[in-house]
């Protein structure tokens, strides 16, 4: 098992809209693989969300990777993994299968006081990107690999493959930016009446 902190590089979260449109979020706090991953590129966080579905982020067979999300976001959720449709010809398909969690603080290194969130979703449902409903209102979004445990012959050997995630975010309510506009304005006025 090991464990790498990694440093967000661009992009945290773009939230600008309402509660329909998506943030699209990426890697900013942990990542662990649970297995080795082979070659670097396939670890590299940077691959999330960047675009390009042809290179991504391997989470390993019980891996996971934590994403931090300023503000809070909500469901649904949509998820694209990268398959390419890999077929053992002994072993069978490569089938990789994932869940969601969210939390409102995250310790560094475990789940610990996260919250599930939706159904597992597998690699053939991802492929195009799986949408995952929930309900609540999270800091912290997750997704561990779940393979062996739903796909327990499954010949993967590097676990669920995420290209981007998505969720929505939790709109600032208009009245909140009416009421903090007119206190700056009664401050305002209270400090010029005192200047004078």
């Amino acid at each position: 098992m090991k464990f790498t902190t990694l440093a967000a590089a661009g992009l945290a979260a773009v939230i600008a809209g309402g509660a329909a449109e998506a943030a699209t979020i990426a890697p900013s706090v942990t990542y662990w693989s649970g297995t080795e991953v082979d070659g670097s590129v396939r670890s590299d966080t940077d691959n999330v969300n960047d675009g390009d579905t042809t290179d991504f982020l391997s989470l390993g067979l019980g891996g996971f990777a934590v994403f931090h999300v300023p503000g809070m976001f909500t469901g649904p959720s949509a998820v694209v993994e990268v398959t390419f449709n890999l077929i053992d010809p002994k072993l069978g398909p490569y089938t990789e299968a994932a869940q969601l969690y969210g939390g409102y603080s995250f310790d560094g290194s475990t789940l610990a006081g996260f919250t599930k969130l939706g159904d597992v979703i597998t690699n053939a449902e991802a492929v195009g990107g799986a949408i995952v409903n929930f309900t609540g209102t999270y800091s912290w979004l997750a997704i561990l690999d779940v393979t062996k445990s739903v796909f327990p012959k499954s010949p993967s050997n590097d676990g669920f493959d995420l290209a981007s995630i998505t969720v929505a975010p939790v709109p600032l309510p208009a009245g909140a930016v009416l009421m903090a506009s007119g206190l700056a304005g009664l401050a305002a006025l209270r400090r010029r009446k005192k200047a004078a």
